[in-house]
Order: structure tokens, then C-alpha cells, then sequence
């Protein structure tokens, strides 16, 4: 018990630390003005069967006021109908149909990859989003200008599309807190902040040479996020550059990706552990530590159903137990200061009583981690 109660502790004050960095907001660096730029942007888009949405998508894409007139989408097809194909066309979109017996997003982005090379590409840029992913205003200049000045990895802020529903609510809290406490958090103290699967803006050649490396039986994004730590590569954070994201709306597709989530985070933490302390003693590695440590860190779903049982324990036994006032206020003070207002505002009593079936999941998704392992690379 006390093991437990030291690590869950450890656990809360690093997310606590963190997210006191991210209370500090930073002034916006790049200006949203359509100034023009001589980088010419690649939008990677892989899509799984997702008719209705990847439309929607280029349709966004095209809609910017700073998309370039040498800028590109391209689609990677995989399982799309015949006439969202030709929509696809009809947009003067590239289009990479793809076909795997064991699909994974990594395969489906290197063949892309090889394709543009042999297709003769010139971009500077790529963008790697899903096919759910709706930019907004200034997203494509603004990230443009960064580049320009020299951050050759940048992660922009995802948020919710459609926190509209108890469930996508919930998750776009879990969200929002990723962005302060593994990205703003870590970025204002000086540390790589967190990669995303979507969202992430790169320089091309770069891009290319990292997902030539992947292994296509782990989750592609936090291997590419440890190789990039690994080169003592910068990640790039604006704050101020939002990405819409579809948000999960059920249960079952909850429990699938948590699970999925869970088990590459395991993975890499045991296949990097004894690396990232070599790393840091004889490279001064900081970052990359830090990566592999961070993936011990529980779940904070799990966190707070620790502390509503100690909790639990101290009313039922009438003993004044400590740590459990610790825990609380600190998980609190966390969740009090990532959560931006506008979640604040969506958060009802309904929203609430979706808690216990989501600490339900989550178990479930737990005892689900040797089966999911080999399922962690599917496309999420």
C-alpha cells in the first residue's frame, strides 16, 4: 500500500508541476496576417474508411485564406468508396490508395512518402492530420512563419470539435489537460513538449528520414517522438495555433483506444527504461528521460479513483489520513488550472455521471493490455 500511495503521489506532483508551468501563458509569436511565404506545405491525410469526414476535411483545407497556390493535399485511400474517390479528384486532391492484409498508419505514410519521391515532391513542409481534423484561422501561415524561423518539428493545439455529447466532453478535458500539462507545461520549463498523431508539422526531409526508421508494429507517433528525443531534436510548441479534432462519443471506442493507448505507452517504457538513464548520466539527455519516465505515469482517470478511494477509506474508518488531502487538492489544483473555461461551461451533472462507466472502461481497457498489444498500431 504504501509502494502504491508513494507512486500514485510521484504521479500527481509531476502532473502538478507541470501544469503550475502551463499557467503561464506565452504571447502569441507569429502574427496571423497572410503575409506571403515561399514554403510550400504538404497536408498528409491518411483516411480508414472515412468517407463522410475526409471530404469535409479537404474541403476545410482548401477553404484557408493562406493556403498556398503550390500547396498540397494528399489522401491516403485506404477502404474508400469508388465516388469519394472521384469527389477526391474532383478537388484536385492527390490521392494514395492504399491496400495492407495488417494495415498500420506508419506503412500507409511511407508508402505516401515513396510515392511523392517518385512523383518528384518539392514540398518544404509537411502537415500530418486525420481525416477529422478541420483547420483553423492562420493555422497554415502561422506555422509557415515557424518554420521559417528555424523549428523544423512543430506540434500545434488540438481541441475538440464536438464537445457536445457527456462523453466527448470528458474527453476533451483529458485533451485540454494533455496540452497543458505534457505540451505548454513542458515547453515553458524549458523541455521537448509531447508529439501528437495529428497536428504535427515538420520539415519534409526530416519527416522523411524518422518515418523511414519506424517500426510498423509500434505506434508510430511516440516512436517518432523517442527518435527525435533521441537526436536531442527540438519540438516546437504553439499554443496559439488550434486544430479541431473529433472527440470519442461512445464508450466501446473509448475502451478500444485507451487500451491501445495503454499498452504501446507500456511497451515503450519497458523496451527504453534502462536506455533513458544511460542516456541521461552519459548524454545529458534530459528530454528523452523524461519521455520514457513520463510513460510510467497511471492514467489520470485511474489517479483520481485512487484518491476517491482513500477518500472513501477515511470516512468509512473515521481516520484522518493525509495523504488523501494531499492527493485531492493537488489532482485538483491540476485539473483547475488545465481545463480551459470553456470546458468549464459544458461540464453538467450528466457529464458527470458518465465518470463511473469511463473508470469502468478504463479497467477494462487495463486487463485488455496483453491482448491490445497487438493492436496498439492501428489507426485511431
Amino acid at each position: 500500500m504504501n509502494i502504491l500511495l508513494i507512486f500514485f503521489s510521484l504521479s500527481v506532483l509531476y502532473l502538478l508541476y507541470f501544469a503550475l508551468m502551463a499557467f503561464k501563458k506565452r504571447p502569441v509569436t507569429y502574427s496571423r496576417a497572410l503575409a506571403e511565404s515561399k514554403t510550400d506545405m504538404i497536408f498528409i491525410v491518411p483516411a480508414y474508411r472515412d468517407d463522410a469526414r475526409i471530404l469535409e476535411s479537404v474541403k476545410n483545407i482548401l477553404s484557408q485564406a493562406d493556403f498556398g497556390t503550390k500547396d498540397e493535399i494528399v489522401v491516403i485511400a485506404d477502404s474508400l468508396q469508388t465516388e469519394t474517390l472521384e469527389k477526391l479528384y474532383a478537388l484536385d486532391t492527390t490521392v494514395v490508395k492504399v491496400k495492407f492484409e495488417n494495415n498500420t498508419k506508419a506503412m500507409a505514410i511511407n508508402l505516401a512518402l515513396k510515392n511523392l519521391q517518385i512523383w518528384k515532391n518539392t514540398s518544404k513542409l509537411v502537415t500530418l492530420l486525420n481525416a477529422d481534423n478541420h483547420l483553423t484561422e492562420g493555422f497554415i501561415s502561422m506555422t509557415k512563419a515557424a518554420y521559417e524561423r528555424g523549428h523544423k518539428v512543430i506540434q500545434t493545439h488540438r481541441i475538440a470539435k464536438n464537445a457536445d455529447t457527456p462523453m466527448s466532453i470528458l474527453d476533451a478535458i483529458s485533451e485540454e489537460i494533455n496540452n497543458a500539462v505534457f505540451r505548454l507545461g513542458h515547453f515553458n520549463a524549458g523541455l521537448a513538449t509531447a508529439l501528437s498523431s495529428s497536428g504535427l508539422v515538420m520539415d519534409y526531409d526530416l519527416f522523411k528520414k524518422y518515418m523511414n526508421k519506424i517500426d510498423p508494429s509500434t505506434s508510430f507517433d511516440k516512436q517518432l517522438e523517442l527518435d527525435l528525443l533521441l537526436d536531442k531534436q527540438q519540438i516546437y510548441y504553439m499554443d496559439e495555433v488550434y486544430l479541431l479534432d473529433d472527440k470519442v462519443t461512445n464508450s466501446v471506442v473509448f475502451k478500444n483506444q485507451r487500451s491501445r493507448w495503454i499498452a504501446a505507452q507500456l511497451y515503450f517504457l519497458r523496451t527504453n527504461f534502462f536506455r533513458a538513464w544511460s542516456e541521461l548520466f552519459e548524454k545529458r539527455n534530459i528530454d528523452f528521460f523524461n519521455k520514457v519516465i513520463q510513460f510510467a505515469i497511471p492514467p489520470r482517470i485511474l489517479l483520481l479513483t485512487f484518491v476517491m478511494l482513500l477518500n472513501l477509506a477515511e470516512l468509512t474508518f473515521w481516520q484522518p489520513l493525509y495523504s488523501s488531502f494531499y492527493l485531492t487538492a493537488g489532482l485538483g489544483l491540476v485539473f483547475l488550472i488545465s481545463v480551459p473555461g470553456y470546458l468549464y461551461k459544458k461540464i453538467s451533472f450528466k457529464t458527470l455521471l458518465n465518470l463511473p462507466s469511463v473508470v469502468f472502461n478504463m479497467a477494462i481497457a487495463m486487463f485488455n493490455i496483453f491482448r491490445s498489444k497487438r493492436r496498439i498500431v492501428e489507426i485511431s
